[in-house]
């Protein structure tokens, strides 16, 4: 027996429009971005702020962590407008602002956030980049975190220049150990006490990043300094602020973490060297 049959062709159906519905309102998120905004135009109150995305208590759910301006021209975070907020996921549409229980409002004027679990203790930490304090915040894993800044060796201070100001930074494992290494990306060299005015047509302007106060290349270096022990999730500053000519005209810090080493150079330029196990940029 044969048996034939035809095949029916439908017109193709157009695609489901992508809808998205505002839903802050609902969300119970009520952040709101404090830059202390002047007469002054201080180059700092155009820049910030940065968000991340992340699932710091491992419940599944992402929660939203968002970094804040300072009072001008304190340069620090004098109220709770000012605090970087946490705010956990309840899984309903909804989120709570869990920052003071988290202990992660901050400190200084905040520009970028990177987040990865940096000691692989399967809790994602928190590094906040900014003008006056760099800040890394490892996740306790039991919805509190704590500054490990200094013990770790990130907090951005150039051996000459100072704290240099940060406004991005990014975790990568760059010498592929399993450890998460840190770049931070810096801007210009700037001070509030000594940046210039900028008058267009009789009034005060923000300055343009030449004017603001400095090279935005930032400076070579050709010492070296080893990473710390891995065992502890140590994660260490191995190139000095500023250092390296980046190609968009911005500046680079790197953090090694275990037993890695960089020196000098800079992302998309310099020539990659190793010693054994350790890494190493030259």
């Amino acid at each position: 027996m044969l048996v034939m049959g035809a095949a029916c062709v439908w017109p193709a159906a157009a695609p489901p429009a992508i809808l998205f519905e505002n839903v802050i309102e609902k969300s119970g998120i009520r952040f709101a971005m404090h830059n202390s905004a002047t007469p002054q135009r201080h180059q700092v109150e155009t820049m910030i702020a940065g968000v991340a995305v992340l699932d710091y208590n491992n419940d599944g759910l992402l929660d939203i962590y968002c970094v804040n301006g300072a009072q001008l021209p304190a340069m620090e975070k004098t109220g709770p407008q000012y605090y970087n907020r946490l705010y956990r996921n309840n899984g309903d549409g909804t989120f709570t602002d869990v920052t003071e229980k988290a202990g992660v409002q901050g400190r200084g004027y905040s520009m970028g956030v990177a987040v990865g679990d940096y000691d692989n203790d399967g809790c994602v930490d928190i590094y906040v980049a900014g003008v006056n304090y760099n800040q890394l915040f490892h996740n306790n894993c039991d919805g509190t975190f704590t500054d490990v800044t200094a013990r770790a060796g990130v907090a951005g201070v150039h051996p000459k220049l100072g704290k240099t100001w940060a406004i991005s930074a990014g975790w990568f494992d760059y010498d592929n150990d399993g450890l998460l290494d840190l770049m931070v990306v810096n801007y210009v060299k700037w001070d509030l006490a000594t940046e210039p005015p900028c008058i267009t047509a009789g009034v005060r302007a923000y300055c343009s990043p030449p004017v603001a106060g400095g090279d935005r290349h930032g400076h070579r270096s050709s010492g070296r300094v080893r990473a710390g022990a891995s065992a502890g999730g140590t994660v260490t500053w191995s190139a000095r602020g500023g250092s390296g000519n980046v190609r968009d005209g911005h500046s680079g810090d790197y953090f090694v973490g275990g037993a890695g080493q960089l020196v000098g150079g800079a992302p998309g330029g310099g020539n990659r060297s190793g010693d054994g196990a350790a890494g190493g940029v030259r």
